[in-house]
């Protein structure tokens, strides 16, 4: 369509004659592009009523269609005609609607949609310039520039350099307008647009003219002139004749200024261009006046004037023709609301007869389905009480098969232990473990039916959450990656995006994926390759997950039956027998997500299992969106920030207080717990367990959440680490591991881990533990500092308190020096002033200065309730050179002054 407009561009008929085909074929958008270009060719024409009327019309369709890029470029070519008429008003309204509407347009980062917003600010830019509003043209040009030099546009940015050297020229900025008309030329030459060279030729030429250096300007207009004559757009090579006519005819050299003026005048004349004829015949006028010419001169003249005043004349017409052109305008519109509103009246009753007409039929073959429904139900219900009984009877069957094997294994191995007096303690190990698996296996069973009994009895209620889909199953397949290793099998996690935000159910996935990669496993022996794949299906607007394995396969026969409960797959395949629950529960719960999964096998090469689940966004209360972190510790705190005393005033900590550490290689997890704590907490992160204990003891964070298997320094060796250490022994750690066995779990509580939660955990129990653990931290910190500075109650043994004991000693001996400060206590202490800050802040709630502060004034309340001594003395003796301040520091802390505390009865 397109094409076909394009080359009838210049074809007025033809463009005429495919408008009405257009109209005939109702094809809206083919008659906004023609209305467009009818318009642009009446502009070039100056007939401006006309271009406006075509633009109206191409608007008043594009506003049906809500086409918004189509209305943005109508509103601009308004502006645009607006503006060439002189109707200032209308054209910056039109353009000031384009630019809103294409800053909201959905499409503003797409090519046409940054154009059309460029286009506006042009207009904008260019309504200023005529007002003579330099300082706003130039702020609009700018904006412009830049967005085409975002598009790489040479052309556009050659028009706006151009632009705003114009604002320079008007200034007399003249060094200035030469930069950027040389910027124009050269953007204009990698455009290879020869009227834009042309053009920035007589720009130059025009600065060289106004600073009287008339060689400098002939060469310029010259190179113009000599460019436009090779083309077909008389109209500004007219524009370069005129101009070298000019110059020479202030330079004196009047026979070639005459020789350009005529041949000017003669193409204008041919044209029929009245604004160049009016400027020839002035310049004529001049030139023959210098040459003493005056009766001739006085003709041209005379010339010159009634072309001014045809034009003025024509802008007077197009002005007044605009008006009613505006005016039939509104009055059409407002008959056509009118007829509208008739039209609709009258569809309406029609409406109304027929669904009147509509619901009778449909309530007569209700009737008669209702009768005939009742009758299906009645035999289907007789039907399904058969199935039901066959399907109890092979229930029993089946679950009873499925409970004898491990019980068999149990009780033969009980009894085996039992009448044999074993020696060997590796046979009674072995034997204890056999009974232990098959115990484990049979608590799986149970387990899954009790989850298919609760799937089809509706029971279960699903939790929703919104997240991100990917991270999620990135996390549960991390938890199978010992299981594989130990296995000596390849497992594989890849996606083809980094995010999916999404509604789903955690513990469904989780039940899932699980049994589909346990499965995956049971058939797959050492160097096999297990896949979890990962997609979005941007036209079903889905998620798909794939689980891939190169095990043995399933046989063809068995794919239609591979989802019915208790049903197993020929042993001849399988490396490991199943108990046919895990794929029928599988099933159930996608079912529950609305979602579809089917599989394909290739026996002893691939089977695939695939899972395509909606993607929705219904879920108001949704996870945080997460940031990507570059490991290790893309977030890191600055010192400042940890020594600042008035830390929750802080941009960065403005609402979160509370400061976590994340210890994790694998980036994904860690984007993972930093979208679920990052809400109420901030985060900084590590990449490993030794990085972590140096940004542990560098920041001194309020809790550590770490994982186990990590490179260089594991989860174990950092927790025993952080209790060993005097700065960071007090911080709660969290563990968060895909390693779930008790001796593991043992090991984590034996070096010092306050939780251990196992991949996938669920984000309400990590949130709980976390707040649980800081709430009881702030309970040590009231006690400690209760039993040091009061010591109501024995000290205990207890490396914190020791310590805090310890800083609290030292401050009562350098009590009455008032130079003793944080950085002396750091050095009594042997550590940095940020390090012993932030510990003794965690232990007392206090910073140093603080808690100094808290000391003297305790002790100054105690000697001036149990001593005579003046108030001078006991200033001296806390510390205190300058005894006012200390009396506004006493008031402050105890709400009275020393002399009135002095005062009071004991």
């Amino acid at each position: 369509m397109e094409k076909e407009i394009a080359t009838l561009r210049s074809d007025s008929a033809g463009l005429a004659t495919l408008l009405r085909k257009y109209q005939n074929a109702e094809n809206l958008l083919g008659q906004i592009l023609i209305y467009e270009e009818l318009g642009k060719q009446a502009r070039k024409q100056s007939r401006f009523s006309d271009a406006i009327e075509n633009h109206r019309r191409g608007l008043d369709i594009a506003s049906q269609l809500k086409d918004t890029v189509e209305i943005v470029q109508a509103l601009n070519n308004l502006g645009t005609n607006f503006r060439r008429i002189g109707a200032l008003d209308e054209a910056s309204d039109y353009h000031y609607k384009a630019l809103k509407i294409a800053e909201t347009f959905s499409g503003v980062s797409t090519a046409i949609g940054t154009k059309n917003r460029v286009i506006a600010l042009n207009g904008i830019g260019n309504i200023s310039l005529t007002l003579n509003q330099l300082d706003d043209a130039d702020r609009y040009f700018r904006q412009a520039l830049k967005i085409e030099q975002d598009l790489n546009s040479d052309l556009g940015q050659a028009i706006n350099y151009a632009n705003i050297g114009a604002i320079y020229t008007l200034r007399a900025e003249y060094d200035s307008a030469f930069y950027y008309y040389s910027q124009s030329m050269k953007h204009n030459v990698l455009a290879n647009s020869e009227l834009g060279i042309s053009l920035c030729h007589t720009y130059i030429g025009h600065i060289y003219e106004e600073q009287n250096r008339y060689d400098e300007a002939l060469m310029q207009y010259m190179l113009a002139y000599k460019i436009m004559e090779k083309s077909t757009d008389q109209w500004h090579w007219l524009d370069a004749c005129l101009s070298v006519g000019k110059i020479y005819t202030l330079k004196g050299e009047y026979h070639k200024a005459e020789r350009y003026l005529k041949r000017g005048e003669s193409v204008a004349v041919g044209i029929g261009s009245k604004e160049h004829l009016e400027q020839v015949n002035k310049l004529l006028s001049d030139l023959y006046r210098r040459e003493g010419k005056y009766k001739i001169a006085l003709e041209k003249y005379a010339l010159s004037t009634i072309y001014q005043d045809s034009i003025k004349n024509a802008q007077q017409v197009n002005r007044f023709l605009d008006m009613r052109i505006k005016y039939e305008h509104e009055k059409n519109e407002k008959y056509i609301q009118e007829l509208h509103y008739q039209n609709e009246l009258h569809k309406q009753g029609q409406r109304n007869i027929l669904i009147i007409l509509i619901l009778s039929t449909l309530l007569f073959i209700v009737l008669i389905f209702i009768l005939y429904y009742k009758n299906h139900l009645r035999k289907r219900k007789a039907l399904e009480i058969k199935k039901l009984e066959e399907m109890k009877s092979n229930f029993f069957m089946n679950i009873t098969h499925e409970f004898r094997t491990p019980l068999t294994v149990i009780l033969g191995l009980s009894r085996h232990i039992l009448q044999k007096e074993i020696s060997d303690e590796r046979e009674v190990h072995y034997t204890l473990r056999s009974i232990s698996r098959q115990g484990e296996q049979l608590l799986h069973l149970v387990n899954q039916i009790l989850d298919i009994a609760r799937s089809e009895s509706g029971a279960d209620c699903p939790e929703w959450k919104n997240g991100d889909v990917v991270t999620y199953l990135r996390m549960l397949s991390d938890g199978f990656r010992q299981y594989a290793l130990n296995k000596q099998i390849d497992l594989i996690f890849l996606s083809t995006t980094d995010s999916i935000q999404m509604d789903f159910v955690p513990d469904y996935l989780e039940k899932i994926v699980g049994n589909l990669l346990s499965n995956a496993f049971k058939h797959c022996g050492r160097g096999d390759k297990v896949i979890l794949y990962v997609s979005k299906d941007d036209y079903k607007a889905a998620c798909v997950i794939e689980v891939r394995d190169s095990g043995n396969g399933i046989a063809e026969k068995d794919l239609p039956r591979i989802f019915e409960l208790y049903y197993q797959a020929d042993s001849d395949y399988s490396r490991d027998t199943g108990t046919g629950v895990g794929l029928a529960l599988t099933r159930q719960l996608v079912d529950k997500l609305d979602g579809t999964i089917e599989v394909r096998s290739t026996p002893r090469k691939e089977t695939v299992f695939t899972i395509s689940l909606p993607v929705m966004n219904k879920i108001q209360t949704r996870l945080p969106e997460v940031k990507d972190v570059d490991l290790p510790a893309t977030f890191t705190l600055s010192e400042s920030t940890f020594e600042n005393e008035d830390m929750p005033d802080r941009n960065l900590l403005a609402q979160k207080q509370e400061t976590i550490l994340i210890v994790e290689d694998n980036k994904d997890v860690a984007q993972y717990i930093s979208s679920v704590v990052s809400v109420e907490y901030n985060v900084f992160f590590a990449g490993n367990g030794q990085e972590g204990l140096k940004m542990a003891e560098q920041y001194v964070p309020d809790l550590v959440i770490t994982d186990l298997m990590m490179p260089e320094k594991d989860g174990f060796a950092f927790c025993k680490e952080m209790r060993s250490s005097i700065v960071v022994n007090h911080i709660p750690i969290i563990i968060i591991t895909a390693k779930n066995n008790m001796e593991d779990r043992l090991l984590g509580f034996k070096c010092g881990a306050d939780a251990f939660l196992v991949k996938p955990f669920h984000e309400e129990e990590l949130i709980t533990r976390i707040r649980q653990l800081l709430e009881s931290r702030k309970h040590l910190k009231e006690k400690y500092c209760r039993m040091v500075m009061k010591a109501d109650e024995p000290l205990k043994k207890d490396t914190n308190l020791e310590f805090l004991q310890r800083i609290t000693d030292i401050i009562y001996r350098e009590l009455s020096n008032p130079d003793f400060f944080s950085g002396g206590l750091a050095a009594e202490i042997c550590l940095s002033t940020s390090q012993i800050n932030r510990k003794l802040k965690a232990l007392s709630g206090y910073t140093c200065s603080s808690y100094v502060m808290k000391i003297r004034m305790n002790k100054a309340r105690k000697l001036l309730f149990t001593t005579e001594k003046s108030i001078g003395d006991v200033a001296f003796e806390c510390g205190f050179s300058d005894l006012g301040y200390f009396s506004r520091t006493f008031k402050k802390e105890f709400n009275c002054t020393p002399s009135q505390y002095q005062r009071m009865p004991q």
